[in-house]
């Protein structure tokens, strides 16, 4: 949670909303594997923004999911945030 910014967006909304989204699931897991692949990171010039670009392979006992994905991230005083995510 820490590694994302209050001001986080994505489809299911802002941090708050993503966050209860995710909290109605986690009761029900028992295990999740992520690995990430083909990792791209570019900053923006002139700025302390980057962008991520990525195969993730997601998998828990309730889904499977294989996507591409993106991160904006800022550095704040020295550390990432994840600002917005989205599925491409």
């Amino acid at each position: 949670e820490s590694l994302y910014s209050e001001r986080f967006k994505n489809v299911y909304g802002n941090k708050k909303e993503w966050m209860d989204f995710r909290k109605k699931d986690l009761p029900k897991l028992k295990y999740i594997d992520i690995i990430l692949d083909n990792l791209c990171v570019f900053k923006i010039p002139d700025s302390n923004y980057y962008v991520a670009i990525f195969d993730q392979i997601y998998r828990s006992n309730l889904k499977r999911v294989d996507s591409k994905k993106a991160l904006i991230i800022k550095l704040k005083n020295g550390f990432p945030t994840i600002i917005n995510e989205a599925v491409l």
